[in-house]
């Protein structure tokens, strides 16, 4: 996530596929009060946003959000239908770093945690234990948000604290 987020800011800036150089030099275009470079870093900035919106809306709706109050109803013990699939790690990974590379000002905190706990459930399914027992899958997805929290805050105990 952080190698996409690092990669779509620096388009923002430059061309990435010509040693970054300035988007006016690219079209050979006189810039001397840096109008082109503004309008395109703009433009790129609404353009990822707008991308993150759309794959969001029209492939993985569930994704939307930090995800951590749908974690957290799960653990719980509700049932919430494509919260964790495979589907809606993709898109929550592709859009988080769409939306934070865009500079919008949102934390990759919270989908940390979403983004733990699909890959908690995921790969719960392999296993005879824990696909067939809701309560030792429960029990995955707890360690999953804590080593979310952790990874996203750099803070062990917290994670732990959270679940």
């Amino acid at each position: 996530i952080t190698k996409g987020v690092n990669y779509v800011a620096k388009i923002r800036t430059g061309v990435p596929w010509s040693n970054w150089e300035p988007w006016a030099d690219y079209f050979g275009i006189a810039d001397e009060n840096h109008m082109v470079g503004y309008a395109a870093y703009v433009m790129a900035a609404i353009v990822f946003a707008s991308l993150s919106a759309f794959f969001v809306r029209q492939f993985a709706p569930k994704a939307r959000g930090s995800g951590i109050p749908e974690v957290k109803t799960i653990l719980g013990g509700f049932m919430m239908d494509e919260v964790l699939s495979a589907k809606t790690l993709a898109i929550k990974c592709l859009g988080l770093a769409l939306s934070t590379g865009a500079g919008m000002s949102l934390g990759k905190e919270g989908p940390l945690v979403h983004v733990a706990c699909c890959w908690a459930n995921i790969l719960s399914n392999f296993t005879v234990k824990y696909s067939h027992h809701e309560g030792k899958r429960r029990e995955m997805l707890s360690a999953a948000a804590a080593a979310g929290v952790s990874t996203a805050f750099g803070a062990p105990l917290g994670g732990v604290l959270f679940s």
